[in-house]
Parts: C-alpha cells; structure tokens; sequence
C-alpha cells in the first residue's frame, strides 16, 4: 500500500511496536487489528494467506509471459526432465505472482519446496 510501517500500524489501531512485532512473527496480531485493517480497506486475506481474491478477467498477456518464462526456464533446460505436473504448477505460481495473487516471499519458498528451482540457483 505504499505506507510507512507506523502508517499501516495507526490503520490497524496498534503501536509501531506491536506492528513490528507482527511482522517479525514475535507476537500474533489480534481480531481487533485485522478488523481495523480490513475496515481501511486492507485485503486481510492477502496479509492472513499470501492469496488475494482471483479477478475474473483474464489478462492474457501476463498468462503468456508467464508461460513464456516458464519455458524458458525449465522446458528449454535440456538437463532436467520435468512432469506437465511440475510445469503447470511452474506456471501456476508464476502467474499468481504475475497477478498479484500471491505475496512473492511465499511463492519462492513453494517452488523451491517443489523442487522445481535450486536453492544455488535462487536469487530471490
């Protein structure tokens, strides 16, 4: 949202303290936080789950660079077999990140959980 951290801790009726402890995982934020965000037009769901609600327009542009990238980066490796599976779910995270579906923090830890990326090779 483009705010300090002690902005976005006011929109949620806590100090800058508990806000950084929130996002350090130190504390658990409370229902009353969440409510007072959600009430200021923060997607909760996203900060709960990493996961916003799916738009039903499809862009079919960032559906073909993410295709696109995943090509490039794992079918056109001749080294390395990979399932459809694999390659869809590739797909899938990429253009979930694409879409602002998914917070990236998270979908770098899922597809190196997946095995479809190599820690060594991982930049982030």
């Amino acid at each position: 949202m483009g705010l300090l951290q002690g902005e976005f801790a006011k929109l949620g009726g806590v100090s800058i303290t508990s806000q950084s402890f929130y996002e350090t995982g130190k504390t658990w934020p409370t229902m009353e936080y969440l409510e007072n965000l959600r009430a200021n037009g923060v997607d909760v769901r996203f900060i709960a789950s990493g996961l916003r609600a799916v738009n039903t327009t499809v862009d079919w542009l960032i559906l073909k660079n993410a295709y696109l990238m995943v090509q490039h980066s794992f079918v056109d490796r001749g080294d390395v077999e990979y399932s459809p599976e694999q390659l869809f779910d590739a797909f899938k995270t990429v253009a979930e990140a694409a879409l602002g579906i998914a917070r990236p923090d998270l979908i770098a830890d899922k597809v190196s959980k997946k095995g479809l990326v190599n820690e060594n090779e991982h930049s982030g």
